[in-house]
């Protein structure tokens, strides 16, 4: 497994890489992690173990310079080199990057090649193709011997670039349905901190403006006026020293909207009893992938309002599963907001139906077992390279 990030290091692809793996070894397949990380250890290159995965870390120095990058790159490709000789197939969770290492290793060692798109304008086969540079870039990435498409519109995408049908598997993103799950203990948690009568709209995230927290900016004043027991609790990296993608001028406005009913948590390594706790969730963003943060509210039976994004029909009905509003459209979503609040009865219809909803296609042991599937099929293909 190839990641940019693994945890505890903050990305959702990440996240989702590892919590797979975990699930893949309980399928008796063996999984070695990979990943760059600016956290220092005892040396650049340095190995822990996430639960049963041995993941190898690549140190960054984000503050190195051109020449610190060339440095890293070297030396994550070394590193990818070694762990290639004893794998059997490489998975890179996301192809901006790392397959461009990754893919000429493996032909020389004859190894399968996997690359999963993470992020739709951002991380798939359309964007990554424009330019010079972009083709020759995509020239390379042909040379994968399956692209994962979490929904349709990514498969769409590698069609759209010439992306033979027999090469893209559509896998979707899988939640831990176990952890995620509703529980009758959220007011326990909710009166530790004094939240009791609170009803709680939750946002995880990166404070960023693809993220769509501008927009809650927008909102949140108007919404604090009209139901005084209303509160926000933001949780994920709120500073650009906990991730670059941190918006800091963003973080300072939300600050200033209200300093007793917005709950700014920074990064948490583990979100759970805050996804449990609260009433509402909500996800204003511009790009995504698949939302893994969207499929653990879901999971847990939070009713939910999400940007109206091509892929969302994927994971449900809007209206049926959770509502659903213009991407960028502010008063659409406090409108879709204001919905919940006031309606306890629709807050638990949607509850009930997104958890069916991601019992029935979501939970990762049967995404566990596609991607099962998929690495057998890869390794009887491998055999018959091999006669």
């Amino acid at each position: 497994m190839i990641a940019p990030l693994l945890p505890p290091d903050y990305a959702g692809g990440g996240a989702q890489a590892i919590a797979l793996g975990e699930k893949l070894i309980d399928l008796g397949i063996n999984v070695v992690g990979l990943s760059g990380t600016n956290r220092r250890g005892h040396s650049k290159v340095y190995v822990e173990d996430l639960g049963s995965i041995r993941t190898y870390r690549v140190y960054r120095d984000d503050a190195s310079g051109t020449f610190g990058n060339i440095v890293y790159f070297l030396r994550f490709f070394m590193t990818l080199f070694k762990l290639s000789i004893h794998s059997d197939i490489l998975h890179f969770h996301g192809i901006r990057l790392y397959p461009m290492l990754g893919i000429p290793i493996a032909k020389l060692l004859r190894k399968k090649t996997i690359g999963k798109i993470s992020l739709m304008g951002t991380d798939d086969p359309v964007s990554l193709s424009k330019g010079f540079i972009g083709r020759l870039r995509l020239m390379l990435f042909r040379k994968l011997d399956k692209w994962i498409a979490l929904t349709d519109e990514a498969q769409s995408a590698c069609i759209a670039v010439g992306i033979p049908k027999e090469k893209i598997a559509r896998i979707t993103n899988g939640v831990q349905c176990e952890k995620y799950k509703p529980s009758d203990s959220k007011y326990e948690f909710r009166q530790q901190r004094g939240l009791a009568n609170k009803l709680i709209v939750l946002f995880a995230g990166i404070i960023s403006y693809r993220k769509g927290v501008d927009l809650l900016i927008e909102v949140i004043p108007t919404l604090l006026r009209k139901y005084s027991n209303l509160l926000f609790i933001f949780v994920g990296p709120s500073s650009s020293s906990e991730n670059p993608q941190v918006d800091d001028n963003l973080v300072k406005r939300l600050r200033g909207v209200s300093e007793d009913r917005i709950i700014i948590t920074g990064f948490i390594v583990d979100p759970i009893d805050f996804i449990r706790s609260a009433d509402i969730f909500v996800l204003p963003s511009r790009k995504e992938g698949l939302s893994n943060a969207l499929l653990e509210a879901m999971s847990s039976g939070l009713p939910i309002v999400v940007s109206n994004h091509i892929w969302l029909s994927d994971v449900g009905d809007a209206g049926n599963h959770f509502l659903s509003f213009k991407i960028g459209n502010a008063e659409d979503l406090m409108n879709n907001l204001s919905i919940l609040i006031e309606s306890s009865e629709t807050r638990s219809r949607l509850s009930h139906s997104a958890r069916e909803r991601i019992e029935k296609a979501f939970c990762l042991e049967k995404i566990a077992e596609k991607y099962s599937s998929l690495y057998s099929e890869l390794e009887k293909e491998h055999g018959k390279d091999e006669i």
